[in-house]
């Protein structure tokens, strides 16, 4: 590069901007890759050979921020697995605790997901492509957000069941005063056909703290909590609770002041509370 400028070379900081970026991606995928097949061997050598079978090595990719990073991991047989025949694990998988959107990287599918909450999938996959070493495509997109939806919709299912059988672990914060407020959103739908649209209510909770003062005149909600869905009204209050359940020590609320039109729906919820209003 320092060539180019002696030689009077036209150039600027935003192609000089650029070539940075793109090689230090480029590094930054080599030495994540070399970290990984290391730690790889790591494992391996130190691994339980009495319970983990060495199966051989196994291509893989991730799309991360750098761009594509390829590695190779190896993969195990459980010997005396209790529930009969073979399992395979990557061990490599388990330590690190991968917790991706297909070959995805969470850190990607949350800047894909934060853009497509902002604009369209196309102009979400334009920036993300843009502004990290990957490229996707509007499609890509898409496929992310409805696999990051579903794992959601998962854990907020299974955190829901264990509230609902007294198992779900409750959270360590106390307050004496928690303030809810609910409403129903009407959204465009289309049908499977593209042309046809219909509303559906999206149902939507928040529950906060009150309010605290950020700015001279200005004041935000303290602790604000949302939760949004299409369930009915029963399955979405018993999921509201779990939330708050989750994060606050149930038995130190003593108020619950609530906030809404008066909604059916709403009306439900508020009875179905595990606490007194």
């Amino acid at each position: 590069m320092s060539e180019l400028i002696l030689q009077g070379k036209e150039i600027s900081f935003k192609s000089l901007e650029k070539d940075f970026y793109r090689e230090a991606c480029e590094w930054g995928r080599g030495a994540m890759r070399d970290l990984l097949e290391g730690l790889d061997r790591k494992i391996k050598k130190e691994r339980d050979k009495s319970k983990y079978r060495n199966r051989g090595l196994r291509k893989t990719s991730i799309k991360t921020l750098m761009g594509e990073v390829e590695f190779s991991r190896t993969i195990y047989e459980i010997k005396g697995d209790a529930e009969g025949g073979k399992k395979h694990i990557y061990l490599l998988d388990e330590i690190l605790g991968f917790d991706n959107i297909g070959q995805i990287s969470s850190n990607l599918a949350e800047i894909i997901v934060n853009n497509a909450c902002m604009t369209s999938y196309k102009d979400s996959a334009k920036n993300v492509s843009e502004l990290t070493g990957q490229t996707i495509s509007h499609t890509g997109a898409w496929n992310v957000i409805q696999k990051s939806g579903k794992k959601a919709r998962e854990i907020e299912d299974r955190e829901t069941e264990l509230y609902l059988q007294d198992k779900l672990a409750s959270g360590d914060k106390e307050v004496k005063i928690l303030f809810e407020e609910a409403d129903g959103v009407h959204i465009r739908v289309r049908g499977k056909n593209r042309r046809n649209s219909r509303g559906k209510e999206m149902k939507v909770a928040m529950f906060h703290e009150g309010w605290e003062k950020v700015g001279k005149n200005r004041y935000e909600l303290h602790n604000k909590k949302v939760i949004c869905g299409f369930e009915r009204a029963g399955e979405f209050a018993d999921k509201k609770e779990a939330q708050v359940s989750k994060v606050y020590n149930a038995d130190e609320i003593e108020t619950r002041i609530y906030n809404s039109d008066g909604a059916k729906w709403i009306d439900e919820s508020h009875r179905r509370s595990t606490f007194s209003t």
